[in-house]
């Protein structure tokens, strides 16, 4: 190392540690003040080393470093002005006897890595806090698309109390398999619940009338009287009608 870089070492690492100290509400809460002291001499024994014969990929690797221990980006520059201003002191009153110039050129190369690495290290922070944000936003989408989900099937099968222990569910629109198991579990809840007596399905909206809305419909009324409630069946239409009979459905028992 140069003669007077070795013996300017003190007053770079005081110079490092007024720009920390002046920028310290630019650094992360992980890096209080009292810990300052000990990273102004690691900063200046690390650019000592890379004076020396340190590499590039070092000083990168020492910017990440400080940036996971805290160090923010607008204090490291005020840092790197500080070891400019210092270094150009120095080489200015030894200009004659050493190679200030390529020192000072070193030096800045330095400073430059040392960016790179806190600039990696904040944009690699960044894209994970955008990985966490995007993840919590497609939990939070995923429980209200459920919550939506739940409250169309509420009102795609709504079972209502008309008078005491009476329950009424019109069916509106066409009926699939998921549906119509929709349909009996929530009959049969609501029948047990209320202790209904009487339960009538409308099926006066009703459209799509094949075998499988048909049978879904009977296997409902069924599961209604194992629970000792009695199944009506209403607003059959002329169409209904002749689909019942078309298909041969079986509706002995039912009102």
């Amino acid at each position: 190392m140069l003669g007077w870089v070795e013996a300017s070492l003190s007053v770079l690492e005081r110079g490092t540690l007024a720009a920390l100290r002046e920028h310290v509400a630019d650094n992360g809460g992980s890096l209080p003040p009292f810990r300052l002291p000990a990273l102004a001499r690691r900063i200046v024994g690390e650019l000592a080393r890379f004076l020396a014969a340190g590499s590039d990929g070092e000083a990168t690797g020492l910017g990440e470093e400080l940036a996971a221990q805290g160090l923010g980006l607008r204090s490291w520059l005020a840092v790197g002005r500080a070891l400019a201003r210092d270094f150009a002191a120095g080489a200015g009153e030894r200009a004659g006897s050493d190679d200030a110039a390529a020192v000072l050129a070193r030096q800045q190369l330095f400073v430059t890595h040392v960016v790179e690495g806190l600039v990696r290290r904040e944009l690699t922070a960044v894209s994970r806090q955008r990985d966490e944000m995007h993840a919590a936003l497609e939990r939070v989408i995923d429980a209200r698309e459920g919550e939506l989900r739940q409250v169309i099937q509420q009102l795609s099968t709504p079972v209502m109390p008309v008078h005491r222990k009476i329950l009424v569910l019109p069916l509106i629109g066409g009926v699939d398999d998921e549906r119509a198991r929709r349909i009996t579990e929530r009959l049969l809840a609501e029948t047990g619940r209320r202790q209904a007596r009487i339960v009538i399905i409308d099926v006066t909206g009703l459209t799509g009338y094949d075998a499988g809305v048909l049978a879904a419909i009977g296997g409902a009324m069924r599961a209604v009287q194992l629970l000792g409630a009695r199944a009506v069946l209403a607003g059959i239409g002329p169409e209904l009608a002749g689909a019942l009979v078309e298909l041969d459905v079986e509706l002995a028992g039912f009102v």
